[in-house]
Formats: structure tokens, C-alpha cells, sequence
């Protein structure tokens, strides 16, 4: 009994609410082929967010620090005693205070220009590419070692 009068009630819910669903709203929201190119991007900003820690393992210095972290946990003679988890938390510390300068620079030269509206979006990814590219190779040379003369 309590089956059938639950299925009466959902049934006159769903026939309630049809009318108010068949109703569109206006979707006036942005210009015309706006709304596209915001869901162009916010796909690409999810997928860029879904691939950043493969990302950072490439182009960081985070695989070195977590290195030289586990030799120097096991040249002191410590089996586990910080855990792996403690020592890549330090490394993901640490690499933020390393490549911040990149950063940085990737970021006034491409990003901020773009959001100021000043270039495209090509421009802004190959002047954000160009600024984190001369951001790495930028710093000083370890003694001995130097460029070939062009």
C-alpha cells in the first residue's frame, strides 16, 4: 500500500513539473560565438588542471629534489623514518621557490598582456613560452661550464 501511494506521489510530481520544464530560458549570456569560446577554454583550463602534475614532473626541478632527498635520507642511515609522502611535500615546497622567478616571467610576459587585452591568445602562449623558456635559461652558469660562441 505504501509502494503504490509513493508511486501516485511521484507521479503527480513528474506531471506537475513537465509544464515548468518545457520552458526555456533565454541564454543571452554572452555575444554571439562567445559562449563557445568560453567553453573552448574552460575544456582546455580542465585539462591543462588534470595534466599539471605530469607537467611539473617534466619541467621542474621537482624529480631531482625528490632525489636527493631519498639519498640523503638513506646516507643517514634512516630506513623510513620521513615518509616518501613528507619528503615529496618538501620537494613541491621547495620547487615553488625555485622556479617562481619562471613563473613570473611566463606570467608578465604572456598572461598579463592578455588579460589586459593588449594581444591574442596565440601571441599570449608563445610570449608566455618564450618568457618561462628565457626564465629557465636565463640564470648563471655553473662555473666551467659556458655557451659555444655563435
Amino acid at each position: 500500500m505504501k509502494f503504490l501511494l509513493a508511486l501516485i506521489v511521484g507521479l503527480i510530481c513528474i506531471s506537475v513539473a513537465d509544464p515548468a520544464a518545457a520552458q526555456i530560458a533565454p541564454v543571452d549570456v554572452a555575444p554571439e560565438g562567445a559562449l563557445s569560446a568560453r567553453v573552448i577554454q574552460l575544456f582546455l583550463l580542465v585539462t591543462v588542471l588534470s595534466l599539471a602534475p605530469g607537467i611539473a614532473m617534466m619541467v621542474t626541478c621537482l624529480p631531482f629534489m625528490v632525489i636527493v632527498f631519498s639519498i640523503l635520507r638513506q646516507a643517514i642511515g634512516l630506513q623510513q623514518s620521513p615518509p616518501n609522502m613528507l619528503i615529496m611535500s618538501l620537494a613541491l615546497f621547495l620547487t615553488y621557490f625555485v622556479m617562481e622567478p619562471v613563473f613570473t616571467e611566463a606570467w608578465s610576459a604572456g598572461v598579463q598582456p592578455l588579460m589586459d587585452g593588449d594581444i591574442t591568445q596565440n601571441q599570449a602562449c608563445l610570449w608566455a613560452r618564450i618568457g618561462a623558456v628565457q626564465g629557465i635559461y636565463g640564470r648563471p652558469r655553473v662555473a666551467g661550464r659556458h655557451r659555444k660562441p655563435e
